[in-house]
């Protein structure tokens, strides 16, 4: 059963619930909406990103791009498979970085979402997990290396442009602005300053 959620008036949510990803739209009463499902998405689904008309979804090792134009009728348009289990993916602009457990990150070209295809890709120590894209730096987590950076300044050549080791097992990064947040069992937060270069 759907709860009551915040409001947001004018907003489509995409729910990634197994066995299908639901879409639902919103319909603003005081402090709550009502959710409604309209379409959906076969599953199972672990990932989603949305970038215009496009759903990006993953499912273990293939990424696959669906056109939710019209929300009561998603139409799977294209899909990439990798040799690894997706562990998480963040998309910019027409490009989509997935981290995919041993093979590492994989930068894919999303500007035909009916050919996907595969530019560059970089692989860490471990197993990696994308957690987020800043400037010409995507910020990896990755099991054996703790936080790592890549330089993908060059699609088809990123190359490793630093890490910090964590103290136990890293879990999970985000960034807001030029900070980062790198999450580790049992140790707890990480902040770093994105802004300063160096190994």
């Amino acid at each position: 059963m759907l709860s009551p959620a915040p409001a947001v008036p004018g907003c489509v949510f995409l729910l990634a619930v197994v066995p299908w990803l639901a879409i639902v739209p919103t319909s603003a009463s005081g402090q709550s909406v009502t959710l409604e499902r309209v379409g959906e998405i076969p599953g199972p689904v672990e990932h989603v990103r949305v970038a215009g008309d496009y759903a990006y979804v993953s499912r273990h090792t293939s990424l696959t791009a669906w056109d939710v134009s019209n929300p009561a009728a998603p139409v799977r348009v294209g899909a990439i498979e990798f040799p690894e289990e997706i562990w998480g993916f963040r998309i910019r602009g027409d490009r989509a970085y997935v981290g995919a457990n041993f093979s590492g990150l994989a930068i894919i070209d999303i500007s035909d979402p009916a050919s996907l295809s595969v530019l560059g890709s970089h692989k860490t120590l471990g197993q990696t997990k994308i957690g987020a894209v800043y400037g010409d730096r995507a910020v990896l987590i990755d099991h054996m290396e703790g936080m790592v950076m890549v330089d993908i300044s060059n699609e088809a050549t990123p190359t490793g442009a630093g890490s910090f080791f964590l103290d136990g097992y890293a879990r999970d990064v985000v960034t807001s602005g030029k900070m980062a947040y790198a999450t580790d069992s049992p140790t707890g937060l990480y902040v770093f300053d994105l802004s300063a270069r160096g190994p």
